[in-house]
């Protein structure tokens, strides 16, 4: 599903800074690598992905896919 049809399906996703489960340190670290995935993707490291995404996937409530041998 493409994100403007998540968006339209299932509303978009508010972040409440106030409510964030991380440590401000942690908060912030991820915040950078977020901004360096979705600013230069070219240049993020696999490892940086693997956080963004683990991140979403705590976000929104779902299991991470089984990783590919």
């Amino acid at each position: 599903m493409s994100a403007p049809d998540l968006i339209d399906t299932h509303g978009p996703i508010r972040l409440s800074p106030d409510r964030c489960r991380l440590s401000p340190g942690s908060r912030d670290a991820l915040v950078d690598v977020v901004d360096l995935v979705a600013s230069e993707p070219e240049t993020a490291t696999i490892e940086q992905i693997r956080e963004v995404a683990a991140a979403a996937h705590l976000l929104l409530g779902v299991k991470p896919a089984p990783r590919s041998a």
